[in-house]
């Protein structure tokens, strides 16, 4: 990020931005740059929700029985996560805080372990990523109590969401946008727009997004902005409203 903060506006320097971009303001004391300003956004790309999933250790059939667990026994239910900061780990956060329960955070680093973790009982849930679940939630190792996107997600449809059980209007994603430095031009912003909204529309793109539990996102350059203002803002809070604090 920092490198195409600080690279000429020319079209030629862009990265893939992640969701983990909105909340580095507030996991870190300082950044070389500003989270918004210095960036110019193309386009959203993709997103992809976090999923709520349940393991033999824990009895929970619904997202509700977890709710009512959690606040029978504040602080005795373990998750895990890929981290402390991670995506899915501010999921968890978000959903405690707004739910009033709390659950007891088991960070690991990232890849399989937190899958493999749920799986032989070390912990009862985790939240996780959708993708590197797909095949335990089909084979029937583990059981997804729900996903943190608005809408159910297609490839699981039968999945329900957070916000349709217990928690109305609880949408929360990693996503992806292409973005370049700031004072990026017009002309070359919309060109760049034009071939992310052709490439999304492209059947074997999209077909490769869903393989890995992602949809096509693209907007507007304006809209993408908008969001990532919005974002920085909401997750910065959040870190900071609950303490969060990278490992040292």
């Amino acid at each position: 990020a920092n490198f195409v903060a600080k690279a000429e506006p020319d079209g030629h320097t862009l990265f893939l931005m992640a969701s983990g971009h909105s909340a580095a303001p507030g996991l870190y004391r300082s950044l070389p740059f500003d989270a918004v300003s210095d960036f110019t956004m193309v386009s959203m790309v993709a997103r992809s929700p976090f999923a709520i999933i349940a393991g033999p250790g824990s009895d929970a059939a619904t997202l509700k029985d977890l709710v009512a667990a959690a606040k029978a026994r504040p602080g005795k239910i373990d998750y895990g996560s890929g981290g402390t900061g991670s995506g899915m780990h501010l999921a968890a956060v978000l959903f405690q805080a707004r739910a009033g329960v709390e659950f007891t955070h088991v960070p690991y680093k990232g890849g399989s372990a937190p899958a493999l973790a749920v799986m032989g009982g070390e912990v009862p849930i985790i939240f996780t990523s959708l993708a590197g679940m797909s095949s335990n939630i089909e084979s029937g190792k583990v059981r997804p109590l729900a996903v943190t996107s608005r809408t159910r997600f297609s490839g699981f449809p039968s999945i329900p969401t957070v916000a349709e059980t217990v928690l109305p209007g609880f949408d929360v994603s990693a996503w992806y946008a292409l973005a370049g430095p700031k004072n990026l031009p017009p002309a070359v912003v919309e060109r760049l727009n034009a071939m992310v909204q052709a490439t999304l529309r492209r059947p074997e793109i999209v077909q490769g997004l869903q393989l890995q539990a992602a949809e096509p996102w693209p907007t507007t350059a304006a809209e993408a902005q908008a969001f990532l203002a919005k974002d920085v803002d909401h997750w910065t809070k959040v870190v900071r409203s609950e303490n969060i604090a990278l490992p040292n």
